[in-house]
This record gives structure tokens, sequence and C-alpha cells, in this order.
């Protein structure tokens, strides 16, 4: 087997995208990002893309981001993602982490020698259609640049909530509310003009929006507003012809019986983990 590692996304996606697509929502963190670095709307100079082949045929890929490794389902062979954790460890000993799908992210920590701090078992979903749910009173709404403050601090509690590895900066999470307000990604659900819970897209693929953000403040939950956001933004989502996807904390039974209820089916399991320092 031999690996290849690529400088520009455009060069890796050339190679690679045909690959990435035939497990599409599985891939889709890989995907999403690409895509961002192609737009210019996530940093590139510390991104790197990598590919182990057998002859013509992709193997393993990954890619590295500033935070962490980022795996992707291609095949089930543990040999080629033992290449590139070896190859993570010749090049980025100081790697923050990695998140993959669950067999793919188990065999790269077990070739890679720093220790691990953090592991977080994720839930990944999917949805062609929607169910009902019981509807509860409000409205749903596109986010407007009024609402910036307001959705900012709940980002902060969301990020703080789930425990992200590694942490987000107040400023980056600002700076991604204002981003997804301007694109007209955040969505809530208003009750008598002020919004009570909210949910966006924030990443595509090819023929899949990505749900995540959803937050309802503490003294406004189990009344159904979240359920009632995501089944609407997932109606809107579907209405333009994608697909939806999300991703879930499997520690978080309510929330994985929330998306349940609207329709979405566990396609996958993930591991996001942290390294020590």
């Amino acid at each position: 087997m031999e690996l290849k590692s690529y400088k520009k996304v455009v060069q890796y996606l050339l190679v690679t995208k045909k690959v990435l697509l035939q497990h599409e929502l599985a891939n889709n963190l890989i995907i999403g990002v690409c895509n961002q670095i192609a737009n210019q709307t996530a940093p590139s100079e510390e991104s790197q893309f990598i590919n182990v082949f057998q002859g013509r045929q992709v193997m393993a890929s990954a890619i590295k981001t500033p935070a962490k490794a980022v795996l992707a389902l291609v095949t089930c062979d543990k040999e080629p993602i033992k290449l590139i954790a070896k190859h993570f460890t010749q090049h980025y000993s100081g790697l923050k982490g990695v998140v993959g799908p669950l067999h793919e992210a188990e065999t790269f920590i077990s070739c890679f020698p720093k220790p691990v701090q953090q592991v977080k078992g994720l839930y990944l979903y999917g949805l062609n259609e929607t169910r009902r749910v019981l509807s509860t009173e409000g409205q749903f709404k596109q986010a407007t640049i009024g609402h910036f403050e307001q959705l900012s601090q709940w980002a902060m509690q969301f990020y703080d909530q789930v425990g992200l590895f590694p942490p987000k900066s107040e400023e980056t999470i600002c700076k991604l509310i204002r981003a997804l307000i301007t694109s007209g990604s955040l969505f809530c659900w208003v009750k008598e003009t002020k919004p009570v819970s909210m949910a966006a897209i924030i990443r595509q693929t090819d023929h899949i929006s990505i749900i995540g953000l959803v937050y309802t403040p503490l003294e406004a939950r189990g009344r159904g507003y979240a359920a009632n956001c995501v089944k609407q933004l997932s109606e809107h989502i579907l209405a333009k012809g994608n697909a939806c996807g999300l991703f879930t904390d499997k520690d978080y039974p309510a929330s994985n019986r929330i998306y349940q209820s609207i329709g979405y089916l566990q396609v996958e399991e993930f591991l996001d983990v942290g390294f020590s320092e």
C-alpha cells in the first residue's frame, strides 16, 4: 500500500470525491470541511489531505484540520488506517484529536502514541421523510441579525454543554453565529416574537444538509420547541431536494428520542477523541 498526501483540497477531491460520495452521509464531515475550504469559508493553512492506495484503489482517506484528524469511511480494512496513524505520528505528533467512524477511530487511536484524554461517542442519523410530531405553540423562522446576541449566548452554552474538544473560543463562536445568520442557515422556533429554540444547517455535502447547534435554554425545555424546530428545518431541507443528517451524543437518550420521533434513523456510530498535550 502507498500513502499519498495533498496540500491542495482541489487535488484531493479530484482523486477522492467519488469514493467519499459512496458513503456520503458517513463522510459528511470530510466532504463538508473540504467544501468549506474550497469555498474559502474555513482555514486551509494547516490542512493536509491524505489517501492510502492499493494499486489505483483508495483504501482509506483522512484530512488534518487545525483542530484534529478526520477519518473517512471507505473500507473495513484496518491496515490502511494504521498507515495513516503512522503518518500522523511521524509528521503531526502534536495532533489534538481525531474523529471518525467507530472502527476507523478505534484503529487510529490504538496506533497513535499520545494518551487519550477524552472520548465522546456519537450517533449519526439520516432522514429522507419526516413523521408527524406533537405541535406546540410558536412559529419556525429564519434568524436575523437582531437575534445575534441571544443566539451567540445560546451557542456558547451549547458548546459548553457538549464538551467539545478542543473548545471553541468566544470569538470563534460569535463569528460562526454571524456567518450562519448572514448565509440564512440559522433558524429559530419563535413564541410571542421571542426565540425559544434554535437549529442550524452547519454543513453541506453534494446531496445532504447536516443539522447542528440544536439548543433550547433550560427554562424552555420539555415543551416540544426543539422537536418542532428541527422537524420544520428538516422539511425545509427536504423541500429543496436534499436529504438530512445530524449527529447526537450517545449519552443523551432524550435528544436521541426526539430525533427518532421526527423520523431520523441511526446509520453509523462515531468517536470524537481528544488527546492529552
